[in-house]
């Protein structure tokens, strides 16, 4: 599943850079139980943000993850 949102962003941006073998870990507490999740990280780089378009993307993945929510992060850097 990864695999092909990385390609769809590829496709879309250009390219992508993965972050796929940290050993990052998403951990939280459901009552008397404590839930895992393995954290994968794509980056996209681009000069315009369509606010809109991220944010059906990001509910298109909630649907196919089946995730109660994902985080999809804008920042604005400067290239110098």
């Amino acid at each position: 599943m990864v695999e092909n949102i990385a390609a769809e962003l590829t496709s879309r941006f250009g390219g992508l850079t993965s972050y796929t073998r940290s050993p990052a870990e998403g951990r939280w507490n459901e009552g008397s139980k404590t839930s895992y999740d393995e954290i994968v990280v794509l980056e996209v780089m681009t000069r315009h943000f369509d606010k809109d378009w991220w944010k059906q993307f990001r509910a298109g993945l909630e649907k196919k993850l089946k995730q109660k929510e994902l985080l999809i992060r804008a920042q604005r850097i400067e290239i110098i």
